[in-house]
């Protein structure tokens, strides 16, 4: 990988995250407070529905750990190795996407060439 690429790919992730919100504020609370392992677990109450409903998911995937206090911590791991899994499956999708432009684009083709005869 080049270095264009992983700031490409990074940079897409951030808007992903943007545009979901949730995930980013939650990742960020954690960073903040460098929970990032288990002995630096801290609580966490989500301000809104929708945080709760993202930090559940991020729970499931093993994104965001328990310990046994009832305390979280942000598994940086799991995060990159979740991060790398999209990436993965995004890119049929960005071929599909780019092939059906493509298509789409040589539908409209006019050869103005032809009209100056």
């Amino acid at each position: 990988m080049t270095v264009g690429s992983d700031y490409l790919r990074s940079s897409f992730i951030c808007a992903v995250d943007r545009l979901r919100g949730a995930r980013g504020t939650i990742r960020s609370h954690f960073l903040l407070l460098s929970a990032v392992w288990p002995e630096s677990a801290v609580t966490y109450s989500p301000p809104a529905a929708y945080h709760a409903r993202e930090f559940v998911r991020m729970v499931q995937a093993g994104i965001i750990q328990r310990t046994q206090e009832d305390q979280y911590y942000f598994d940086q791991f799991a995060f990159s190795y979740a991060r790398k899994r999209f990436s993965k499956r995004a890119v049929p999708w960005v071929i599909f996407v780019s092939i059906a432009i493509a298509w789409i684009a040589t539908r409209f083709y006019v050869d103005a060439s032809q009209d100056f005869h």
